[in-house]
């Protein structure tokens, strides 16, 4: 799916689709926020629209994820082209004539958990902070808080997030309040924050989305669209949001559960390297994660999701015609696959059963695909 899914982004570039071709990057980056040139991609797609500083941030992000999940720092093509785009003040974007409104908060200090008013749901929560309207004309206010109270409606109706209500955020309409001090006192992971500036027949935007937590920012963007795009306007953001926290969890949910299923740090550190260099399919990556992966599996051999992946890594293998280069043919490489997801489904894995789905697929096995599929969602 996620190769399918860099091809259309691909495609939706070479159209000049470039909107579109951004929505599929952080739909990959949901699927896994550590793919390294689907970052790179988006810095460029920005970067094409005359969005430098979206780019900037986007680089940014990579780089705290990387540093965070996998303890290194970006690839040499990435800092080459945050250099390039850092350098190239000439870049303004398309509405330079506009004053720039974006929002200069890029750090906080984290919140505490022990200092929460309430418990943190179990779910994503988030708090949408009144959007500060820079008209400069308090009679505008209406606008922003209309764009607010629009939001945290169009968010809670997302049956995966925990949504505070508006008269909970609405009380610090005007104040220069900390996001640490936000998330405390009402109990969320995430504060959305923004700003609305409105000149005559348009409207820009400013959305930025922060981990309390962590007290660094998700992702920031701006939309300078005519008013009578509002509605569409608003549901970028809607959408937006809830990608981020997305791919946010579901990345922090895959290695947390990669750390829980082995109790040997090692077999978890070779799990991890496998992970990072699965993400570009050639042979040479494939040859370093078979190996980091054989090496966690013969230090837990019940590792279920090192299984699952290196299952995975074998059909990939025999769907792309590989096999000669790994000393073996079709139908050992497959056998290989289904003897390590027949492992991997110990463990009851979404991983194991879409790609245990995928191999059935492959083999025209399109019913038996089907309940794979079913029961990957029902898992996750």
């Amino acid at each position: 799916m996620a190769r399918a899914l860099n091809a259309l982004m691909e495609h939706k570039r070479a159209c000049g689709a470039k909107q579109d071709a951004i929505i599929l990057g952080q739909r990959l980056l949901t699927l896994d926020p550590l793919q390294e040139h689907v970052h790179r991609s988006l810095m460029v797609l920005y970067a094409e629209l005359g969005q430098r500083q979206s780019a900037l941030q986007q680089f940014q992000r990579c780089r705290e994820l990387l540093a965070s999940e996998l303890g290194v720092e970006p690839e040499a093509e990435t800092e080459a082209l945050y250099q390039t785009l850092r350098n190239n003040h000439t870049a303004l974007d398309e509405e330079a004539d506009v004053p720039d409104t974006t929002i200069v908060r890029r750090w906080e200090s984290p919140a505490s958990l022990n200092r929460m008013a309430f418990p943190l749901p179990d779910k994503p929560s988030i708090a949408v902070l009144p959007f500060d309207n820079l008209s400069g004309d308090p009679e505008q206010d209406y606008f922003a808080d209309g764009i607010t109270d629009d939001l945290i409606t169009k968010l809670s109706r997302l049956d995966d997030l925990f949504v505070i209500a508006r008269n909970s955020t609405f009380v610090y309409k005007g104040q220069a309040v900390e996001i640490r001090q936000v998330a405390e006192d009402l109990g969320v992971y995430y504060v959305l924050e923004g700003s609305v500036l409105q000149m005559d027949d348009r409207v820009r935007i400013n959305v930025q989305l922060v981990d309390a937590m962590t007290g660094s920012h998700v992702w920031a963007e701006r939309y300078y669209e005519p008013l009578t795009d509002i509605f569409a306007v608003q549901d970028k953001v809607t959408q937006r949001v809830a990608l981020a926290l997305a791919g946010q969890l579901t990345h922090e949910r895959r290695i947390r559960q990669a750390r829980e299923e082995t109790s040997s740090p090692e077999a978890y550190d070779a799990f991890l390297r496998a992970l990072k260099k699965s993400r570009h399919l050639n042979r040479e990556n494939f040859a370093l994660v078979i190996g980091h992966l054989t090496k966690a599996i013969k230090l837990d051999p019940n590792y279920a999701r090192a299984h699952a992946m290196l299952g995975g890594v074998y059909c990939e293998i025999a769907n792309e015609g590989w096999e000669t280069s790994f000393g073996m043919d079709h139908d050992e490489a497959y056998n290989k696959a289904k003897h390590h997801l027949k492992l991997a489904m110990r463990g009851a894995s979404p991983e194991a059963h879409y790609w245990t789905s995928m191999s059935f697929s492959i083999e025209g096995r399109y019913d038996e695909a089907i309940i794979e599929a079913k029961k990957m969602i029902a898992l996750n």
